[in-house]
């Protein structure tokens, strides 16, 4: 399902996050991303309004505001924003640790299926077999370096695990 408009604004920025903490130029500050989800959510579900506060501030690169709300989230969705804040941290170790908190999560076989042509790089195929697999995505994400290629594709497979993960809390 696509993204409501006012949600797709927020997301389809300029340029990619980086996989690490990094701010990027056009990401919004934090008051003005603040005002704008806030004006953007009229979910009447109070944890998907968390979660899509947590997931937007995340792809602004408020790392910390974001952390704040998915930790107090005990779900699967909850757990799953966790795990991908600390790979952007980097804390590997926790990233993985919160993604066997998720488990099995429904998003994986999507983000598998939309990253497929992504995954033609040789050194990207450990990511895809018969499922999607998050826990060599975290490895990937530790073991690649800034301006490269596979940099780049790990970047866009981001962008994938994201919206999908928006997508279904807006539907």
């Amino acid at each position: 399902m696509p993204l409501p408009p006012v949600i797709k604004d927020l997301f389809y920025t300029n340029s990619l996050p980086s996989l690490g903490p990094e701010k990027r130029n056009d990401s919004l500050g934090l008051n003005e991303c603040e005002d704008l989800i806030g004006s953007a959510l009229k979910f009447p579900d109070t944890e998907h309004q968390a979660l899509i506060r947590s997931a937007l501030l995340l792809w602004h690169d408020h790392l910390e505001a974001s952390h704040e709300i998915s930790q107090c989230i005990n779900s699967k969705d909850g757990s799953f924003l966790h795990a991908l804040m600390h790979r952007r941290e980097p804390d590997f170790p926790n990233a993985k640790y919160w993604l066997n908190q998720t488990g099995q999560y429904k998003a994986y076989s999507e983000i598998a299926k939309r990253s497929k042509i992504l995954l033609k790089e040789a050194s990207l195929s450990k990511l895809f077999t018969d499922e999607w697999n998050p826990y060599a995505m975290v490895d990937s994400v530790e073991q690649t370096n800034p301006n490269t290629q596979t940099y780049k594709t790990l970047q866009k497979i981001q962008q994938i695990e994201m919206e999908i993960f928006i997508e279904t809390k807006c539907s």
